[in-house]
């Protein structure tokens, strides 16, 4: 369910769209989702009263768990302390590049982007789409 609301986000259609048309001609991509910790995020929106009670053993287990399961899909990692949030989709084909990209939920009715950069006879043009402000989440 990753993702699962990006697909009501009013920019959605019209990527899907792009990518259709150039579905047979597509050469590869990148998916990236770059999320600095939850707290970083809600700290600065939301007034959140944390529980302190969960015993000590618990969350030192959880901690472990959550190393070891980050170890296990993509090695070793840096600290996780950014205020950082990036989550994009970039697809190539010969003549076109599209590339969606997401804004941090914790903001709310922040527009997610689409770009389309293609070879027009010759000539490099970019469309830029910003998608409305309605809220993505159902």
């Amino acid at each position: 369910m990753v993702g699962y609301m990006k697909r009501f986000d009013p920019i959605f259609p019209l990527a899907a769209e792009l990518v259709d048309s150039v579905r047979d001609e597509l050469r590869g991509g990148i998916v990236r989702c770059v999320a600095g910790p939850n707290a970083l995020y809600i700290r600065e929106v939301a007034d959140v009263l944390r529980a302190d009670e969960v015993p000590a053993a618990a969350q030192a287990s959880h901690q472990e768990l959550r190393a070891a399961r980050i170890r296990a899909a993509i090695g070793e990692v840096g600290p996780d302390h950014q205020l950082a949030f990036d989550e994009k989709f970039e697809l190539y084909s010969e003549h076109e590049t599209i590339e969606l990209s997401f804004p941090s939920p914790f903001l709310k009715h922040a527009p997610a982007r689409l770009w389309r950069r293609r070879d027009l006879d010759g000539t490099t043009v970019e469309e830029t789409h910003t998608g409305s402000y309605a809220e993505a989440f159902r």
